[in-house]
């Protein structure tokens, strides 16, 4: 637990394995209860002239701003978002999904977990190997970080 408790407040990353069933994704959820914050995320963002949806109300919950304070209404205040993707993880879906109904792309989850806690569950059971979502996988997350 100490070991845990200096890797949350280092805000690096943390990677857990061990058996199905031992606890790893609560631990996971608790450490990320634990950090609490709010922070501002734009809802959109402009790259080479096209659009990417940010914001996401499945993965982040608003807080609304005080009612006096006056900001960019571009920008949304959230809570710091827990995005856990599992068996359905692809390496598609670490990429830009353009929508052509709205005419935008949806950034990928790895994108909107900025800021919070991403949790890959049941890691190894993706329909995609291991070792691509890491090395193919990891490159995307940071072609997408955004600080």
């Amino acid at each position: 637990m100490q070991t845990l408790g200096l890797v949350v407040s280092s805000r690096r990353s943390l990677f857990m394995t061990g058996p199905p069933g031992n606890g790893k994704t609560s631990i996971a959820t608790a450490l990320h209860s634990a950090l609490g914050g709010e922070i501002w995320i734009p809802y959109a963002i402009e790259v080479d002239g096209q659009i990417i949806k940010v914001y996401d109300s499945h993965n982040h919950e608003l807080v609304n701003p005080q009612p006096t304070s006056r900001h960019d209404q571009r920008w949304i205040k959230i809570k710091r978002p827990l995005v856990i993707v599992g068996g359905e993880l692809t390496i598609e879906t670490m990429d830009l999904i353009y929508s052509q109904t709205v005419r935008f792309y949806e950034a990928p989850f790895q994108m909107k977990s900025n800021g919070g806690t991403l949790v890959i569950d049941d890691f190894g059971r993706q329909r995609v190997d291991p070792r691509d979502l890491l090395i193919d996988g990891l490159s995307r997350w940071r072609a997408t970080s955004i600080t």
